[in-house]
């Protein structure tokens, strides 16, 4: 009784926060060489779209990427959807269906808060995990 309790409060904290995600924001993560970049852009409550930009880039002497190619980047909408897993009580898991991404994010306050992309191979493992930043 104690764990159906305890996994029912998971449940209903965790989708508390579903409608917590900013709604029209955009969230981009910096460009890594070899990786490119992600962005989210959160259109309504569950409701994002994923772009991961492979494109490659070059830098200027400051280390600001000052160009990249040019080439097509296809976007991945989707629905988000809570993934039942237990976390702390301020960050929420979510997988976006019918793709490999998942969505961390932190409820702590401006300075601790986050919202990091998990890209997920076949296995179930995480293949590559970004933090991104509101655009």
């Amino acid at each position: 009784m104690k764990k159906l309790a305890y996994a029912s409060l998971v449940l209903f904290s965790t989708s508390a926060f579903a409608h917590n995600l900013p709604v029209n924001t955009t969230w981009q993560s910096d460009y890594v060489a070899g990786k490119g970049s992600y962005s989210l852009k959160v259109t309504s409550k569950v409701n994002v779209s994923v772009l991961e930009d492979t494109n490659g880039c070059f830098f200027d002497y400051l280390g600001r990427v000052s160009g990249c190619t040019l080439m097509g980047i296809i976007p991945t909408n989707g629905r988000l959807v809570i993934k039942p897993v237990a976390t702390d009580h301020m960050t929420a898991l979510y997988f976006l269906e019918n793709s490999n991404y998942e969505v961390v994010h932190n409820l702590g306050d401006e300075a601790k808060g986050y919202i990091r992309l998990l890209k997920i191979d076949q296995n179930g493992n995480v293949e590559d995990s970004v933090r991104l930043f509101k655009k």
